[in-house]
């Protein structure tokens, strides 16, 4: 199954009926999906160019017709309306008065909008709205970033529990992503020997992170005597003088034990060795407390530190599971970087990779409640059915997202390059004008006014 584009470009185009060759000669089936409505022709411009092709390829078109979801009067005039194609000869449907199946809440600003609708979903689960608790009710959004967690604060301190589905917080940004930067440099190479370099402020991040949050720490005042040394005489310009400068300290341990598996470097040639190496090094530079005890109701004494040990068991999670990934990848396409003289990948190599891939991720624990309000973004939310729906900040230009068009490539340049570059080949490459961008935002607003089967809340701060 291929769910979720509504483009695709030459290059995935032609990968896409690659794959469905090898897969339909070895008896299997593909399903490709995509937006394709005639009453929004328009709403999908780019789409009219994959679905021919796939047509001419022998793929079988079965349009869903309709809309299912719902059979409230109002939703159901909202999602076959909404965005549709002027029709002149057609004649105007009839007035329709919403009930309580489509309705709206202003607050005065973005903190009271959230308020209003934590009263609104308060208010329904007391009159016995809610059939099967407060998992019966979404809250999309256009982006979660920021306006998410505030949300969800916000909720959660009028008892609602809320989770943020799809979200997460840059794997970069976390602490024990930051206290693995630096010794993993190391490991890798960048010792400081000929022209490699050295960073001695990222090992003492590691070292102040060993000290305050780890589950196995070292005394905190031997990391600051030793950062107050470097100001003022220097810091070490290199991994020698770094272990020197750490001999005699409660440091040195930690110091041994990376410098230990830096020594490895050497014999640690090609995918599984080299990715094995940087697995065993975080599982090594990132010992993790226990949870606090429990009082005598059986809460935990320390809520805030249990918090930071779900985020950093998360993130630790996460690292791992990127390097498995990446070995896997690499063993699997063969695409390792040839080294002169060498069995394969090296481990700086490996790094970079990881490095890379981990500059996109995301890191956030798990939160398997049941019964809980969802809080999704506009994209996210296209896989979800929900009895209730609030879609909130509804700002102008913010949700549908206003898609300005490029000041140096303006959309009819890029018409006209589309054009001249394709000239009949269809792996051309494709550039988005403005207002392809803006028939995406359009989609996904369409999209989540009809999530609800029941009940859709337009919200928004004046």
């Amino acid at each position: 199954v291929v769910d979720g584009f509504e483009d695709l470009s030459g290059v995935e185009l032609s990968l896409l009926l690659a794959a469905t060759d090898a897969v339909t000669a070895a008896g299997g089936r593909v399903l490709v999906t995509l937006p394709h409505d005639p009453a929004r022709a328009g709403l999908a411009p780019a789409t009219a160019r994959v679905r021919e092709r796939l047509l001419r390829a022998g793929f079988v078109e079965h349009a869903l017709h309709g809309y299912r979801r719902s059979a409230a009067p109002a939703l159901l005039r909202l999602a076959e309306r909404l965005y549709a194609d002027d029709r002149p000869s057609a004649p105007p449907p009839p007035r329709l008065v919403p009930g309580l199946e489509l309705s709206s809440l202003v607050g005065s600003d973005a903190a009271d909008e959230a308020d209003r609708i934590a009263r609104e979903i308060l208010r329904l689960h007391r009159t016995g709205a809610l059939e099967k608790g407060f998992r019966d009710v979404g809250i999309v959004l256009r982006r979660l970033d920021g306006v998410g967690p505030s949300l969800r604060r916000c909720l959660q301190a009028h008892g609602i529990p809320a989770r943020l589905v799809g979200a997460g917080v840059p794997l970069p940004a976390e602490a024990v992503s930051r206290a693995l930067r630096g010794p993993l440099a190391w490991i890798a190479g960048d010792d400081g020997v000929g022209d490699r370099p050295f960073d001695a402020s990222a090992q003492l991040d590691a070292l102040r992170w060993r000290a305050l949050a780890s589950g196995d720490p070292v005394p905190v005042d031997a990391v600051d005597a030793l950062d107050a040394q470097g100001r003022a005489k220097g810091f070490p310009v290199d991994a020698e003088a770094f272990r020197a400068a750490t001999a005699r300290t409660p440091l040195a341990r930690v110091v041994e034990e990376i410098a230990a598996l830096a020594r490895e470097r050497r014999g640690a040639r090609g995918p599984e060795l080299a990715f094995g190496l940087l697995e065993r090094a975080i599982g090594v530079l990132l010992p993790l407390p226990a949870a606090s005890p429990l009082d005598a109701q059986g809460r935990p004494t320390d809520g805030a530190h249990d918090e930071g040990l779900r985020r950093a068991v998360a993130a630790k999670a996460r690292w791992l599971g990127l390097v498995r990934e990446a070995r896997a990848a690499t063993l699997r396409t063969r695409l390792a970087p040839a080294v002169p003289g060498s069995a394969g990948l090296e481990v700086r190599d490996a790094l970079d990779e990881l490095l890379r891939v981990a500059a996109e991720a995301t890191s956030e624990p798990p939160d398997r409640r049941l019964d809980a309000v969802a809080i999704l973004d506009a994209e996210e939310a296209r896989h979800w059915e929900l009895p209730i729906v609030f879609v909130a900040g509804l700002v102008e230009k913010q949700f549908p997202l206003h898609a300005r068009e490029d000041v140096f490539l303006r959309d009819d340049d890029r018409d006209a390059l589309r054009a001249h570059l394709a000239g009949g080949d269809p792996d051309a490459p494709v550039w988005r004008t403005a207002r392809e961008s803006e028939c995406h935002e359009r989609r996904l607003f369409l999209a989540a006014v009809t999530r609800a089967r029941r009940r859709v809340v337009l919200t928004r701060a004046a």
